[in-house]
């Protein structure tokens, strides 16, 4: 180790002169900086839409019909679907008698898999990182 001792301070005025050299520069002065179009496409919704090409109108178009004309009506079907097997699995819990050998193992299964629907079919995801934290039988 060369045992060079500097600290913070010692460099300010070498970094306030190279900055002052890059600002009086004859070179940097001559250009300007130019403004930038828009190209946030949430300003499509705005008051005033600012046109900026045909292909990104379509592809905005086709987006939209995508979200709105096809995922979030498969979106409802898939709730609606977890909803009807939540029904008709609770009716078939509540008609079997609890003494049968298998109806733990029916009861667990079940459950499992229509919480698990209709938490995917509301963009849900539930992970335990720790087994402690997942839920027990009996509270």
């Amino acid at each position: 180790s060369s045992g060079i001792n500097a600290e913070y301070g010692d460099i300010a005025p070498l970094v306030m002169n190279g900055i002052s050299t890059i600002r009086d520069d004859q070179v940097t002065t001559r250009f300007y900086a130019e403004e930038k179009g828009l190209w946030n496409m949430l300003t499509r919704t705005s008051i005033h839409p600012v046109f900026m090409s045909h292909r990104l109108n379509i592809i905005w178009f086709l987006s939209l019909v995508w979200r709105w004309g096809w995922l979030l009506p498969m979106r409802i079907l898939v709730f609606l679907a977890a909803l009807g097997w939540l029904i008709v699995a609770t009716i078939i819990l509540v008609v079997l008698p609890r003494s049968l050998p298998w109806y733990e193992k029916c009861y667990e299964w079940m459950i499992c898999l229509v919480f698990k629907l209709v938490t995917h079919s509301l963009s849900g995801i539930v992970r335990f990182h720790n087994s402690e934290n997942k839920a027990r039988k009996g509270g």
